[in-house]
């Protein structure tokens, strides 16, 4: 449970945190910046 609201609930709440005073993570911005330097990413599940 501990590891759960650690790695889980905590970024949960600082995202949202963020998204309130910054606004939005700009994606479109993202996703030039992979294309643009030729980065793939990968989702990993379970680390």
């Amino acid at each position: 449970m501990r590891y759960r609201l650690a790695a889980y609930a905590w970024r949960g709440c600082m995202s949202r945190w963020f998204q309130r005073r910054f606004g939005p993570y700009p994606m479109d911005d993202w996703y030039e910046f992979l294309r643009t330097y030729g980065v793939e990413e990968e989702i990993l599940h379970g680390c």
